[in-house]
């Protein structure tokens, strides 16, 4: 049996949209609890991604680099765009995870921060998001295993915008950095003609 994997404009798709997901779920609340204040009393408290888990906003933006290397790289670069793609999909797995088994250490923190006392008066509960950001994730993971098939097929893009390399000595004409060989090269055919 062969795996075909993912061709380049799907893994590069896949990449964007995955990390623009991901980046969304920084904008979404995670926690939702409820803290005390001496002038306000109670004090809702919600936790949005980015500051419940900022490691999931970085792979995130990881993500997407995958994407842009995948957009950019040949064969051989295909481990390099699996291999980040891989990481970024454990932090978010393994992040989403944390907060979800502790979400009260998550919003005392943010109680702390907005009233300075880090006790809650309510349960702290997490929100969908985590579990979307967490089979996120996963859907990455799946990329990163796919494109390792898939890139195969990926061909190097073109040099047709590369300088060309300089003839050997006595080959051609001479480098276009040596001023003084163009100026005789140039006397000659004046000479000449």
């Amino acid at each position: 049996m062969i795996v075909r994997g993912l061709s380049r404009r799907a893994a590069v798709l896949a990449c964007v949209l995955l990390g623009v997901a991901l980046l969304g779920t920084g904008l979404l609340g995670w926690v939702r609890a409820e803290g005390t204040s001496a002038l306000d009393g109670r004090v809702p408290i919600e936790v949005v991604g980015s500051g419940a888990a900022p490691a999931v906003t970085a792979a995130g933006l990881a993500v997407l680099a995958a994407g842009v290397a995948a957009l950019l790289v040949g064969t051989g670069g295909r481990f390099v765009v699996a291999a980040a793609l891989g990481a970024a999909a454990v932090v978010v797995v393994a992040t989403s995870l944390g907060v979800v088994s502790d979400p009260a250490s998550v919003a005392s923190s943010e109680a702390a921060r907005l009233t300075g006392v880090p006790v809650l008066s309510a349960e702290a509960t997490t929100t969908s998001a985590p579990w979307i950001a967490a089979a996120l994730g996963v859907a990455a993971f799946l990329v990163a295993v796919a494109v390792l098939p898939g890139g195969r097929g990926w061909q190097r893009r073109s040099d047709r915008h590369e300088r060309p390399s300089s003839p050997r000595p006595g080959e051609g004409p001479p480098a276009d950095d040596d001023v003084a060989a163009l100026w005789d090269e140039q006397s000659r055919e004046r000479d000449a003609g």
